[in-house]
């Protein structure tokens, strides 16, 4: 696990391909929390699976930190505030989202933007 994170922390270093794969990472996250949440699977348990599927050691920190901090009764959209590998785009999304009750909409959304 230490080597991956290093090749992917020096992976990150190059414009283009950070770009790219965050964009990847994101939109897995995306997708497949989307169809989970839809389905009705639990917020913590939406969160631990689409975490698995990520494929992205920092982005998957960020998710278990957010798991962490709304299994303590945060929402969802400030628990991923202090993640600063999460585009501030997603985090209004995810505040729109609680505010609406259309939490699976908006994620699928995000994923068809990145």
């Amino acid at each position: 696990p230490q080597g991956r994170l290093l090749l992917y922390e020096c992976s990150l270093k190059l414009p283009f391909i950070k770009t790219l794969l965050l964009h990847s990472a994101l939109v897995r996250f995306c997708r497949s929390f989307a169809m989970l949440n839809t389905a009705g699977i639990p917020l913590l348990d939406a969160l631990a699976l689409s975490r698995n599927v990520v494929k992205s050691p920092l982005i998957e920190q960020a998710i278990l930190e957010a798991e962490k901090r709304v299994a303590q009764g945060e929402r969802l959209s400030q628990a991923f505030k202090n993640a600063p590998i999460i585009p501030q785009l997603v985090i209004r999304m995810l505040a729109l989202a609680e505010e609406t009750g259309k939490m699976g909409e908006a994620v699928f959304n995000l994923g068809e933007i990145y």
